[in-house]
């Protein structure tokens, strides 16, 4: 992957996560729980965060070594399955 890919997936990594911390705002688990809309949001907007990751090259992701990379990847795919709130449980 080029590094002008990289960049891209950087920046929606940046902007989907913003994106996620403004919906939720100051919102618990129990309001999530109550508000399938807001839940299924979140899902999508983190979903695409792990997509993002995913697409981000070896070499880009040592170079940022801070970022948890195999988490925020295999949390996507935890997605896929069963409810955020069971995955926000375990």
């Amino acid at each position: 992957m080029s590094g002008r890919d990289d960049r891209v997936s950087l920046v929606d990594m940046l902007n989907y996560s913003e994106e996620a911390v403004v919906l939720l705002g100051e919102a618990s688990l129990n309001d999530l729980a109550e508000n399938r809309v807001m839940e299924l949001a979140l899902r999508k907007l983190l979903e695409i965060v792990g997509e993002a990751a995913s697409r981000v090259s070896e070499e880009t992701q040592q170079c940022y070594h801070e970022i948890l990379w195999p988490q925020i990847i295999g949390m996507r795919n935890r997605l896929s399955g069963p409810r955020l709130l069971e995955c926000a449980t375990d």
